[in-house]
C-alpha cells in the first residue's frame, strides 16, 4: 500500500518555509553534510529513499507553461519577478510578447538594457521624439516631402509667380 502526502508551498519560499512543509508531511531532513551534499540537495534530485518530489499546481502567469524539476529555480524566478517595479513588469511582458524566454527577459529588464514605450506605436513614438527634439534636424530633413509641403502652402494662399512666391492675406 502506497501513501501519498502533499502540501502547498507558495513561491517564492524560504528554507524555513520548505522545512515546515516537509515536516508537515512527515519528511525529516538530516543536514549532516559529511559527504558534501545535503539532504535538501538529495531531495531536490529525487535521491532520498521513499521520497518523491514533484512540483505541481503552481499559480503564476509567468510559470504556467513551464515545467520545473528544481523548485528552487521556480522560487528564484518568482522572487526576481516580484522584485521588479510595475513599469519593469510591463517591459517584461513586452519582451515575452516579442519572443524572449522568461529567464532572458528577466535578465534584460534587471540589466536595464531595454526601453519600453507604452500606449504608442512607431509613428506615435517618432512624433513624440520629434516634438521633444530628440532627432537632430539634419536627420529629420531627409524625411520631409517638400512637394507635399508646397501643396499645403498653396492651399494656405501662397502662389508661385514670376520666379517667386506671393502670399495674399
Amino acid at each position: 500500500q502506497v501513501h501519498f502526502k502533499s502540501g502547498w508551498l507558495s513561491l517564492p519560499f524560504s528554507e524555513d518555509d520548505l522545512s515546515k512543509l516537509l515536516a508537515s508531511i512527515g519528511v525529516v531532513i538530516d543536514d549532516n553534510e559529511e559527504d558534501g551534499e545535503s539532504d535538501y540537495d538529495r531531495l531536490m534530485a529525487g535521491e532520498l529513499p521513499n521520497v518523491k518530489w514533484k512540483v505541481v499546481g503552481y499559480e503564476s502567469y509567468y510559470l504556467m507553461d513551464k515545467h520545473f524539476e528544481d523548485i528552487y529555480a521556480a522560487s528564484d524566478l518568482v522572487e526576481r519577478i516580484e522584485n521588479l517595479k510595475d513599469c519593469e513588469v510591463i517591459t517584461l511582458d513586452a519582451l515575452i510578447a516579442d519572443g524572449d524566454e522568461l529567464e532572458q527577459a528577466i535578465e534584460t529588464v534587471e540589466d536595464g538594457d531595454v526601453s519600453f514605450y507604452a500606449d504608442t506605436d512607431l509613428s506615435g513614438l517618432a512624433r513624440q521624439f520629434a516634438d521633444e527634439g530628440i532627432f537632430h534636424q539634419d536627420f529629420l530633413l531627409g524625411f520631409i516631402d517638400y512637394d507635399a509641403l508646397g501643396s499645403a502652402l498653396e492651399d494656405d494662399g501662397y502662389t508661385e509667380v514670376n520666379g517667386g512666391v506671393l502670399r495674399r492675406p
